[in-house]
């Protein structure tokens, strides 16, 4: 996990059709149950575009990929939906 996230690009684009795209990147918050089943990254909003996020809109995430070998992969139908605090 810490091989591929150090290699990997840690930028990510937010999009919604009719909606300004958003800028994420890795928090550094890594998740794993230790025996590969299940491992998480944190991603947060730069905090320029905190302000521009619709709650209640699914947004697609679109990683910036920066090597040629170690790439994020997205479902295409994963969709991230935001709400109020």
């Amino acid at each position: 996990m810490r091989a591929f996230s150090n290699r990997a690009g840690h930028e990510f684009l937010l999009t919604a059709p009719q909606h300004p795209k958003l800028r994420a990147r890795l928090s550094g918050l890594c998740q794993s149950a230790g025996d590969g089943s299940f491992q998480a990254f944190g991603v947060q909003l730069v905090p320029e575009d905190k302000a521009i996020l619709v709650p209640g809109v699914a947004y697609s995430i679109q990683p910036i990929n920066t090597s040629e070998t170690y790439r994020w992969v997205v479902a295409p139908d994963m969709t991230l939906l935001t709400f109020k605090e």
